[in-house]
């Protein structure tokens, strides 16, 4: 059951990441003059892991209890939607005009 107890925390942790985002959403929209660009970015992550989370819940109820990931979908997908994003460069992003 080792590889069991390690499923169900990281399973926790990627709840918890995601309760955490959702206060981090909360505060920047509530602030008076919100950034867009950031709301946008922290709603694209809370997803990216509400989708890793739900795979997570798939695997558990399929009985797939032993899940290598090296490096997880959400990193690699953050790392690739962030490139656009170094020095302000926007143009190859989803907030270009």
């Amino acid at each position: 059951m080792p590889q069991r107890h390690g499923f169900d925390a990281r399973l926790n942790r990627l709840r918890e990441k995601h309760i955490l985002l959702e206060v981090e959403i909360s505060q920047e929209e509530a602030r008076p003059l919100p950034d867009a660009i950031i709301v946008r970015l922290l709603k694209r992550r809370r997803l990216l892991l509400k989708e890793e989370i739900i795979r997570f819940e798939a695997a558990a109820k399929s009985g797939v209890e032993a899940i290598d990931i090296k490096r997880s979908d959400i990193e690699r997908r953050e790392i690739a939607g962030n490139a656009g994003h170094r020095n302000g460069d926007h143009r190859n992003s989803d907030y270009a005009a």
